[in-house]
Protein backbone atom coordinates (compact mmCIF):
# COMPACT_ATOMS: atom_id res chain seq x y z
CA UNK A 1 0.00 0.00 0.00
CA UNK A 2 1.11 3.45 -0.79
CA UNK A 3 1.87 6.30 0.97
CA UNK A 4 0.71 9.45 0.52
CA UNK A 5 3.74 12.37 0.88
CA UNK A 6 2.87 15.84 0.90
CA UNK A 7 5.82 18.15 0.42
CA UNK A 8 5.45 21.50 1.63
CA UNK A 9 8.07 24.39 0.29
CA UNK A 10 9.21 27.08 3.34
CA UNK A 11 7.82 29.52 0.93
CA UNK A 12 4.63 28.23 0.31
CA UNK A 13 4.24 28.48 4.10
CA UNK A 14 5.43 31.79 4.83
CA UNK A 15 2.58 32.85 2.34
CA UNK A 16 0.34 30.74 4.41
CA UNK A 17 1.29 32.58 7.70
CA UNK A 18 1.51 35.94 5.85
CA UNK A 19 -2.34 35.35 4.32
CA UNK A 20 -3.32 34.33 8.12
CA UNK A 21 -1.72 37.08 9.11
CA UNK A 22 -3.52 39.38 6.72
CA UNK A 23 -6.90 37.93 7.63
CA UNK A 24 -6.37 38.37 11.46
CA UNK A 25 -5.46 42.55 10.74
CA UNK A 26 -8.82 42.52 7.96
CA UNK A 27 -10.69 41.16 11.10
CA UNK A 28 -9.18 43.65 13.45
CA UNK A 29 -9.22 46.71 10.66
CA UNK A 30 -12.91 46.06 9.71
CA UNK A 31 -13.56 49.53 8.78
CA UNK A 32 -10.45 49.71 6.80
CA UNK A 33 -11.45 46.39 5.30
CA UNK A 34 -14.46 48.15 3.74
CA UNK A 35 -12.69 51.28 2.50
CA UNK A 36 -10.73 48.49 0.85
CA UNK A 37 -13.70 47.08 -0.77
CA UNK A 38 -15.49 50.23 -1.69
CA UNK A 39 -12.97 51.55 -3.74
CA UNK A 40 -12.47 48.03 -5.60
CA UNK A 41 -16.14 48.19 -6.60
CA UNK A 42 -15.88 52.00 -7.78
CA UNK A 43 -12.70 51.39 -9.39
CA UNK A 44 -14.28 48.51 -11.10
CA UNK A 45 -16.84 50.75 -12.45
CA UNK A 46 -14.20 53.37 -13.29
CA UNK A 47 -11.81 51.28 -15.10
CA UNK A 48 -13.98 50.81 -18.30
CA UNK A 49 -14.36 54.75 -19.29
CA UNK A 50 -10.52 55.13 -18.45
CA UNK A 51 -9.39 52.77 -20.15
CA UNK A 52 -11.89 54.23 -23.59
CA UNK A 53 -10.09 57.08 -23.21
CA UNK A 54 -6.68 55.52 -23.40
CA UNK A 55 -7.67 53.36 -26.09
CA UNK A 56 -9.46 55.13 -28.06
CA UNK A 57 -8.29 58.98 -27.90
CA UNK A 58 -4.59 58.12 -26.74
CA UNK A 59 -5.00 59.57 -23.27
CA UNK A 60 -2.42 58.78 -20.59
CA UNK A 61 -4.02 56.87 -17.97
CA UNK A 62 -3.34 59.20 -15.04
CA UNK A 63 -4.86 62.21 -16.81
CA UNK A 64 -8.00 60.25 -17.82
CA UNK A 65 -8.56 58.77 -14.34
CA UNK A 66 -8.25 62.61 -12.80
CA UNK A 67 -10.97 63.44 -15.71
CA UNK A 68 -12.90 60.59 -15.17
CA UNK A 69 -12.85 61.09 -11.08
CA UNK A 70 -13.53 64.76 -12.05
CA UNK A 71 -16.57 64.74 -14.01
CA UNK A 72 -18.75 62.08 -11.42
CA UNK A 73 -17.82 64.10 -8.36
CA UNK A 74 -19.37 67.30 -10.43
CA UNK A 75 -22.35 65.10 -11.42
CA UNK A 76 -22.74 63.94 -8.02
CA UNK A 77 -21.96 67.56 -6.15
CA UNK A 78 -24.44 69.49 -8.83
CA UNK A 79 -26.87 65.97 -8.25
CA UNK A 80 -27.18 66.47 -4.60
CA UNK A 81 -27.27 70.40 -4.81
CA UNK A 82 -30.09 70.42 -7.22
CA UNK A 83 -32.38 67.52 -5.97
CA UNK A 84 -31.81 66.90 -1.99
CA UNK A 85 -33.65 70.12 -1.41
CA UNK A 86 -36.42 68.76 -3.44
CA UNK A 87 -36.23 65.43 -1.69
CA UNK A 88 -36.45 67.09 1.95
CA UNK A 89 -38.91 69.87 0.77
CA UNK A 90 -41.28 67.14 -0.48
CA UNK A 91 -40.85 64.88 2.74
CA UNK A 92 -41.68 67.72 4.94
CA UNK A 93 -44.45 68.06 3.05
CA UNK A 94 -45.64 64.61 3.29
CA UNK A 95 -44.90 64.55 6.89
CA UNK A 96 -47.10 68.03 7.37
CA UNK A 97 -49.81 66.49 4.96
CA UNK A 98 -50.14 63.12 7.23
CA UNK A 99 -50.33 65.51 10.65
CA UNK A 100 -54.25 65.98 11.25
CA UNK A 101 -54.85 63.77 8.18
CA UNK A 102 -58.52 61.87 9.03
CA UNK A 103 -59.43 58.61 6.95
CA UNK A 104 -62.28 56.52 7.32
CA UNK A 105 -62.72 53.16 6.88
CA UNK A 106 -66.11 52.53 7.52
CA UNK A 107 -67.09 53.14 11.27
CA UNK A 108 -63.69 53.39 12.10
CA UNK A 109 -61.48 57.03 11.75
CA UNK A 110 -58.18 57.12 11.80
CA UNK A 111 -56.87 60.22 13.14
CA UNK A 112 -53.13 61.59 12.72
CA UNK A 113 -53.73 65.07 15.04
CA UNK A 114 -51.18 63.88 17.11
CA UNK A 115 -48.30 62.79 14.76
CA UNK A 116 -45.42 63.93 15.69
CA UNK A 117 -42.63 65.60 13.22
CA UNK A 118 -39.99 65.93 15.91
CA UNK A 119 -38.29 62.92 15.26
CA UNK A 120 -37.78 63.76 11.69
CA UNK A 121 -37.00 67.55 11.91
CA UNK A 122 -34.82 67.50 15.39
CA UNK A 123 -34.47 70.76 17.75
CA UNK A 124 -31.28 71.85 17.21
CA UNK A 125 -31.28 74.46 20.13
CA UNK A 126 -32.05 71.69 22.57
CA UNK A 127 -28.90 69.38 20.97
CA UNK A 128 -26.69 72.13 21.61
CA UNK A 129 -28.63 72.99 24.79
CA UNK A 130 -27.50 69.03 26.11
CA UNK A 131 -24.09 69.49 24.85
CA UNK A 132 -23.16 72.21 26.64
CA UNK A 133 -25.01 70.21 30.15
CA UNK A 134 -23.01 67.68 29.35
CA UNK A 135 -25.37 65.12 28.14
CA UNK A 136 -24.32 65.02 24.74
CA UNK A 137 -20.15 63.97 24.64
CA UNK A 138 -18.95 66.63 22.30
CA UNK A 139 -15.39 64.70 21.97
CA UNK A 140 -17.88 62.01 20.60
CA UNK A 141 -18.98 63.72 18.27
CA UNK A 142 -16.31 64.97 17.18
CA UNK A 143 -14.86 61.72 17.14
CA UNK A 144 -17.55 60.66 14.61
CA UNK A 145 -17.40 63.22 12.58
CA UNK A 146 -13.81 62.87 11.91
CA UNK A 147 -13.85 59.52 11.48
CA UNK A 148 -16.72 59.42 8.87
CA UNK A 149 -14.56 62.17 7.25
CA UNK A 150 -11.11 59.92 7.61
CA UNK A 151 -13.08 56.89 6.17
CA UNK A 152 -14.43 58.86 2.93
CA UNK A 153 -11.31 60.33 2.60
CA UNK A 154 -9.39 57.30 2.57
CA UNK A 155 -12.00 55.48 0.32
CA UNK A 156 -11.56 58.32 -2.87
CA UNK A 157 -7.87 57.78 -2.32
CA UNK A 158 -7.88 54.05 -2.43
CA UNK A 159 -10.17 54.13 -5.26
CA UNK A 160 -8.13 56.60 -7.31
CA UNK A 161 -5.39 54.73 -6.54
CA UNK A 162 -6.31 51.32 -7.90
CA UNK A 163 -8.33 53.19 -10.76
CA UNK A 164 -4.45 54.63 -11.39
CA UNK A 165 -2.77 51.40 -11.10
CA UNK A 166 -4.88 48.49 -12.07
CA UNK A 167 -2.52 45.57 -11.14
CA UNK A 168 -1.71 46.87 -8.22
CA UNK A 169 -4.30 44.51 -6.37
CA UNK A 170 -2.72 41.29 -8.72
CA UNK A 171 0.55 42.28 -7.45
CA UNK A 172 -0.58 41.63 -3.69
CA UNK A 173 -2.54 38.53 -4.40
CA UNK A 174 0.28 37.44 -5.80
CA UNK A 175 2.64 37.95 -2.97
CA UNK A 176 0.26 36.10 -0.79
CA UNK A 177 -0.99 33.60 -2.51
CA UNK A 178 1.30 30.07 -3.39
CA UNK A 179 2.36 29.95 -6.95
CA UNK A 180 0.20 27.05 -7.67
CA UNK A 181 -2.86 28.90 -7.71
CA UNK A 182 -1.83 33.03 -7.94
CA UNK A 183 -3.12 32.42 -11.61
CA UNK A 184 -6.50 31.06 -10.32
CA UNK A 185 -7.27 34.01 -7.65
CA UNK A 186 -5.73 36.75 -10.66
CA UNK A 187 -8.22 35.36 -12.93
CA UNK A 188 -11.04 34.99 -10.51
CA UNK A 189 -9.94 38.94 -9.33
CA UNK A 190 -10.31 40.03 -12.90
CA UNK A 191 -13.57 38.36 -13.91
CA UNK A 192 -14.99 39.57 -10.68
CA UNK A 193 -13.67 42.89 -11.10
CA UNK A 194 -15.48 43.02 -14.63
CA UNK A 195 -18.49 41.66 -13.63
CA UNK A 196 -19.04 43.87 -10.52
CA UNK A 197 -17.55 46.91 -12.96
CA UNK A 198 -20.79 45.88 -15.56
CA UNK A 199 -23.21 45.72 -12.91
CA UNK A 200 -22.40 48.89 -11.01
CA UNK A 201 -23.14 51.04 -14.16
CA UNK A 202 -26.01 48.92 -15.74
CA UNK A 203 -27.32 49.32 -12.03
CA UNK A 204 -27.32 53.08 -12.41
CA UNK A 205 -28.62 53.13 -15.56
CA UNK A 206 -31.24 50.96 -15.35
CA UNK A 207 -32.30 53.19 -11.88
CA UNK A 208 -32.38 56.78 -13.20
CA UNK A 209 -34.13 55.47 -16.37
CA UNK A 210 -36.63 54.16 -14.17
CA UNK A 211 -36.93 56.45 -12.04
CA UNK A 212 -36.70 59.38 -14.57
CA UNK A 213 -40.29 57.55 -16.07
CA UNK A 214 -42.14 57.49 -13.08
CA UNK A 215 -41.15 61.21 -11.87
CA UNK A 216 -42.73 61.79 -15.84
CA UNK A 217 -45.32 59.61 -15.60
CA UNK A 218 -46.64 60.15 -12.37
CA UNK A 219 -46.31 63.66 -12.78
CA UNK A 220 -48.31 63.82 -15.83
CA UNK A 221 -51.41 62.34 -13.68
CA UNK A 222 -50.94 64.92 -11.11
CA UNK A 223 -49.75 62.91 -8.25
CA UNK A 224 -48.18 64.74 -5.38
CA UNK A 225 -44.73 63.97 -4.11
CA UNK A 226 -44.09 62.07 -7.33
CA UNK A 227 -40.29 63.11 -6.84
CA UNK A 228 -40.01 61.41 -3.58
CA UNK A 229 -41.79 58.59 -5.26
CA UNK A 230 -39.56 58.18 -7.86
CA UNK A 231 -36.60 58.46 -5.71
CA UNK A 232 -37.74 55.50 -3.86
CA UNK A 233 -38.07 53.82 -6.89
CA UNK A 234 -34.69 54.17 -8.21
CA UNK A 235 -33.70 53.06 -5.12
CA UNK A 236 -35.77 50.05 -4.50
CA UNK A 237 -34.53 48.80 -8.33
CA UNK A 238 -31.31 47.68 -6.88
CA UNK A 239 -33.73 45.10 -5.10
CA UNK A 240 -34.85 42.54 -8.02
CA UNK A 241 -38.68 41.74 -8.38
CA UNK A 242 -39.61 42.88 -4.68
CA UNK A 243 -38.41 46.25 -5.66
CA UNK A 244 -40.50 47.42 -8.11
CA UNK A 245 -43.61 46.48 -6.39
CA UNK A 246 -42.74 47.72 -2.86
CA UNK A 247 -42.48 51.11 -4.76
CA UNK A 248 -45.20 50.75 -6.33
CA UNK A 249 -46.82 49.93 -3.52
CA UNK A 250 -45.80 53.23 -2.17
CA UNK A 251 -46.79 55.07 -4.91
CA UNK A 252 -50.47 53.78 -4.90
CA UNK A 253 -50.73 54.44 -0.84
CA UNK A 254 -49.75 57.96 -1.36
CA UNK A 255 -52.05 58.75 -4.22
CA UNK A 256 -54.58 56.72 -2.43
CA UNK A 257 -54.67 59.87 0.27
CA UNK A 258 -56.12 62.20 -3.03
CA UNK A 259 -58.28 59.77 -4.48
CA UNK A 260 -58.80 55.85 -5.51
CA UNK A 261 -59.12 57.38 -9.03
CA UNK A 262 -55.60 58.75 -8.73
CA UNK A 263 -54.31 55.66 -6.93
CA UNK A 264 -55.54 52.77 -10.32
CA UNK A 265 -53.81 55.65 -12.24
CA UNK A 266 -50.78 55.36 -10.56
CA UNK A 267 -51.40 51.61 -10.71
CA UNK A 268 -51.39 51.93 -14.48
CA UNK A 269 -48.35 54.32 -14.18
CA UNK A 270 -46.20 51.70 -12.64
CA UNK A 271 -47.41 48.34 -14.72
CA UNK A 272 -46.39 50.41 -18.05
CA UNK A 273 -42.92 51.00 -16.28
CA UNK A 274 -42.73 47.58 -15.43
CA UNK A 275 -43.69 46.37 -18.88
CA UNK A 276 -41.13 49.04 -20.86
CA UNK A 277 -38.27 48.10 -18.13
CA UNK A 278 -39.21 44.15 -18.53
CA UNK A 279 -39.42 43.97 -22.65
CA UNK A 280 -37.21 47.08 -23.17
CA UNK A 281 -34.59 47.61 -20.47
CA UNK A 282 -33.67 45.31 -18.88
CA UNK A 283 -32.75 43.17 -22.29
CA UNK A 284 -31.00 46.10 -23.27
CA UNK A 285 -28.74 45.66 -20.33
CA UNK A 286 -28.41 42.12 -19.58
CA UNK A 287 -25.25 41.70 -21.47
CA UNK A 288 -23.91 43.85 -18.43
CA UNK A 289 -25.40 42.39 -15.91
CA UNK A 290 -24.38 40.09 -13.49
CA UNK A 291 -27.35 37.08 -13.56
CA UNK A 292 -26.55 36.67 -10.27
CA UNK A 293 -30.49 34.87 -9.42
CA UNK A 294 -32.77 37.27 -7.22
CA UNK A 295 -32.72 35.55 -4.40
CA UNK A 296 -29.03 35.59 -4.04
CA UNK A 297 -29.18 39.06 -4.27
CA UNK A 298 -31.92 39.40 -1.71
CA UNK A 299 -29.88 37.65 0.91
CA UNK A 300 -26.76 39.16 0.27
CA UNK A 301 -28.66 42.66 0.36
CA UNK A 302 -30.08 41.18 3.93
CA UNK A 303 -26.71 39.92 5.38
CA UNK A 304 -24.93 42.92 4.38
CA UNK A 305 -27.63 45.08 6.00
CA UNK A 306 -27.21 43.53 9.44
CA UNK A 307 -23.39 43.20 8.92
CA UNK A 308 -22.05 46.75 8.18
CA UNK A 309 -25.49 48.75 7.47
CA UNK A 310 -25.48 51.11 4.50
CA UNK A 311 -22.11 50.16 3.76
CA UNK A 312 -22.52 46.16 3.87
CA UNK A 313 -25.86 46.60 1.04
CA UNK A 314 -23.27 48.48 -1.60
CA UNK A 315 -21.19 45.49 -0.93
CA UNK A 316 -23.81 42.65 -0.54
CA UNK A 317 -23.92 42.13 -4.34
CA UNK A 318 -20.09 42.26 -5.12
CA UNK A 319 -18.66 40.17 -2.51
CA UNK A 320 -21.86 37.68 -3.96
CA UNK A 321 -20.18 37.74 -7.50
CA UNK A 322 -17.12 37.21 -6.23
CA UNK A 323 -17.90 33.89 -4.23
CA UNK A 324 -20.09 32.79 -6.90
CA UNK A 325 -16.40 33.64 -8.94
CA UNK A 326 -15.21 31.23 -7.08
CA UNK A 327 -17.52 28.92 -6.94
CA UNK A 328 -17.54 28.32 -10.43
CA UNK A 329 -13.96 28.53 -10.98
CA UNK A 330 -13.70 25.54 -8.44
CA UNK A 331 -16.47 23.83 -10.64
CA UNK A 332 -13.93 24.28 -13.97
CA UNK A 333 -10.98 22.79 -11.82
CA UNK A 334 -12.97 20.04 -11.03
CA UNK A 335 -13.99 19.02 -14.45
CA UNK A 336 -10.59 19.71 -16.14
CA UNK A 337 -9.14 17.01 -13.83
CA UNK A 338 -10.61 14.19 -15.21
CA UNK A 339 -9.28 15.20 -18.49
CA UNK A 340 -5.95 16.28 -18.05
CA UNK A 341 -5.90 12.61 -16.06
CA UNK A 342 -6.95 10.77 -19.38
CA UNK A 343 -3.93 12.95 -21.22
CA UNK A 344 -1.51 11.52 -18.52
CA UNK A 345 -2.77 7.75 -19.38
Amino acid sequence: MSKLVFEVSWPTLWRIFAFAIFCVVMYLAFETFLVLLLAIVISSALDSPVNFLKDRFNVPRILGTIFIFGVSFFLILSVFYVLLPILFSEIASLVEFFTGLNIEFGDSLIIFENFKTEFLLPDFNEIISSALKGSVSIFGVITTILSTFGFVISFLIVSFYLTLNRDSVEKFLKSIFPAEIENNVVNIYYRARKRIGRWLQAQLILSFVVGLIVFVGLSVIGVRYAFLIAFLTAIFQVIPVVGPIFSGLIGIIIALTTSVPMALWTLGVFLLVHLFESNFLIPLFMRKMINVHPVVVILSLLIGSQVAGIVGVILSVPIAVVIIEIIDAGDVIKKSRPKQQELNL
